[in-house]
């Protein structure tokens, strides 16, 4: 190697040990593992209800100091710890708080007994034994049939894994577990279990990881001089409780909570089929090539999808251009340096008087124009929202007064809403509160709010289907259905070159219907379709360029007869071929306008001001499989000794 790359590596190796010390200690990873977690149990004197423990943790430190480690008992199942001591190897450590090293604190925190001991010296990278003894007092369960040894042996919260794990139980004379009628067994991972008169083993066949607990379990002769712990009685009647009781609460509280789940979709579809659905009507015809009454288009599309939504709106605007009460104009102004351009639309009042308009036709009508006889599309911005409202109501009250429906479908739909919205805001109150009750929470009963939320979640999506039509309306929205299909597929069931009139008389139903691009778009591609004459593309030039005086003739270039007409075609600046091109090919032309306009006044029309672990049975010793003779779980996690173990 050269001597060049020599002093790369060794500069790499120094950069690399700097960034190293530079690291904050938190940062760097500390980690280890109990080579063997070996646990003794004996001196067991059944008369004072006490025990002996001695844990010995084989540890590995692989990375990272380590200066303490900890191991803490929770305060239940038992009565108290007493004679606490800890080794590090054969060194006994003094009992001080101060957290000197080679010392050891046991106090009782809270719910917790805690052990907490501090090296004699920061171990790294290496091995260490600590030895960690203690009696427990109270830990014992007394029952005729047999009394019983429950413990958690190996905590249930440690945060690195365990290779090992033997525990040794040596039980008094006489007290040994009787051939099939003492069962013992572990819970957790899988153990082999041994039993040689008085010694009872356990040991692991597999590494225990991290956070997994092991718990045994052993019966033995009951001694009738054997003090009985203080907390049994509680325990036994919870246990009672958890076997007995809660079962059969849990049955009676699912079956409810699913009884609920059935019944509450169905009684939903119930009142749907009786309130919420329509009349059955006579045959229909698939398609009709006209509308099958007067009614106007914004009617129209609340009768059909039973919402006044702002495309009904929309086609009221058109509706009324198409009936002669105004006329609307665009205009284009290029931009600057001819880029692009900018499009302005201008509504113009007419003389037609609105004495034969609905009330919200007039309504619309007079709140576009007020007292003007012409209105910018954008002087309406953030004006005319506050009147979208009315109409909707008026609307809704339209189809009411003409008898298509029996109440007013939005108030309808507000009201199966607002119900679903209760149950499930009971639901969700209710869960919680009953979350929150410990000693008298069943699981199961969970399933009563979760079914009752369910219901409420059906309701509310049902309440869109809620209002119904009365026969009236539904024959009658059958038929303008079936000539929403002939705007749908005009070119299926007609000769579009030949139906060039429809376009305009149809247009406001299109838009209510939501097929105003289909229908502009189907009739933009038949060269004489011709311009509507409430519309005004004034860039054009032309009939058009001067735009709409009030008092004037509108311009329908259907009928070139007329005085106004002949008269504009004979200006200088305006030829027949273009007339004949605005004629029967401007449709095309300013179908992107006619377009632009609608949204436009969509979002002008809505243009708002800003305002503001469950453990199961492994290893077990008992030849005919009894179960326990007295009180407590069936299954683990009933034993004494939950806790923590770790290192820091």
């Amino acid at each position: 190697m050269s001597g060049r790359g020599k002093w790369l590596i060794l500069v790499g190796g120094v950069c690399l040990a700097l960034l190293w010390a530079a690291t904050p200690a938190g940062a760097q990873s500390r980690a280890l593992y109990w080579r063997r977690w070996d646990v003794s149990i004996d001196e067991i004197d059944t008369r004072a209800n006490r025990f002996h423990i001695s844990e010995i943790h084989e540890i590995q430190f692989t990375s990272g100091t380590f200066r303490f480690g900890f191991r803490s008992i929770l305060w239940e199942r038992m009565e108290g710890i007493e004679n606490v001591a800890v080794y590090e190897g054969e060194t006994p450590l003094a009992r001080d708080c101060g957290g000197s090293a080679g010392t050891f604190c046991a106090v009782r925190v809270g719910d917790e007994f805690q052990i907490t001991y501090y090296f004699l010296t920061p171990a790294t990278n290496e091995r260490r034994t600590f030895v960690v003894e203690y009696d427990v007092v109270g830990g014992l369960r007394s029952y005729e049939g047999g009394d019983q040894l429950n413990w958690f042996v190996i905590a249930p919260d440690h945060s690195f894994p365990v290779k090992s794990s033997t525990i040794t139980v040596r039980m008094p004379q006489g007290f040994a577990p009787r051939p099939d009628v003492d069962p013992v067994v572990s819970y957790g991972p899988p153990t082999t279990v041994t039993v040689q008169d008085t010694l009872v083993t356990f040991t692991t066949t597999r590494e225990i990881g991290a956070d997994e607990g092991l718990e045994i379990r052993i019966q033995y002769p009951h001694d009738p001089q054997g003090r009985m712990s203080l907390w049994q009685a509680n325990y036994d009647r919870q246990a009672a409780y958890d076997e007995n009781v809660r079962p059969l609460l849990n049955l009676l509280f699912g079956g409810a909570g699913l009884l609920l789940l059935i019944l509450g979709p169905l009684a939903v579809y119930y009142l749907w089929y009786r309130r919420g659905r329509d009349p059955e009507i006579g045959v229909v015809p698939e398609y009709l090539a006209a509308p099958p009454s007067d009614l106007p288009p914004a009617i129209v599309g609340v009768l059909v999808d039973e919402k006044a939504d702002l495309q009904d709106v929309m086609s009221t605007l058109l509706d009324l251009a198409r009936r002669g009460y105004m006329v609307i104009e665009e205009d284009r102004q290029p931009g600057v340096f001819g880029f692009g351009s900018s499009v302005t639309y201008t509504f113009k009042r007419t003389d037609k008087p609105d004495s034969d308009l609905r009330s919200y036709e007039r309504y619309m009508l007079s709140n576009i124009f007020g007292n003007a006889d012409e209105r910018a599309l954008d002087s309406l911005r953030y004006r005319f929202y506050t009147i979208i409202s009315r109409i909707q109501d008026e609307l809704y009250r339209e189809v009411v007064n003409a008898g298509f429906f029996t109440a007013n479908p939005e108030r309808v739909r507000q009201r199966w809403a607002g119900l679903g919205i209760v149950l499930i805001v009971l639901a969700v109150m209710s869960g919680v509160v009953l979350l929150g009750l410990d000693s008298l929470f069943v699981e199961a009963v969970i399933c009563l709010p979760i079914a009752l939320g369910i219901v409420g979640i059906a309701v509310t999506v049902a309440s869109g289907a809620m209002p119904a039509r009365t026969a009236k309306g539904a024959e009658e929205a059958a038929k303008w259905k079936a000539f929403r299909e002939y705007l749908r597929n005009i070119r299926k069931y007609t000769d579009v070159e030949q139906a060039t009139d429809q376009f305009n008389d149809y247009l406001p139903y299109a838009v209510a219907f939501g097929l105003e691009r289909t229908w502009v778009n189907t009739f933009s591609r038949v060269p004489r379709t011709p311009i509507p004459y409430w519309y005004y593309p004034r860039y054009l030039g032309g009939p058009w360029g001067g735009g709409y005086h009030r008092g004037g003739p509108m311009v329908d270039m259907r009928d070139l007869s007329g005085t106004e007409i002949g008269d504009r075609l004979a200006r200088p600046d305006f030829s027949l071929d273009r007339a004949a091109g605005g004629m029967f090919g401007g449709l095309e032309r300013m179908s992107s306008g006619l377009f632009g306009m609608l949204d436009s006044a969509s979002r002008v029309f809505t243009s708002v001001p800003q305002q503001s672990a469950t453990h199961r049975s492994s290893g077990s010793w008992s030849r005919s499989g009894r179960s326990w003779s007295g009180g407590g779980f069936r299954g683990g996690g009933g034993g004494g000794g939950r806790g923590r173990a770790g290192f820091g």
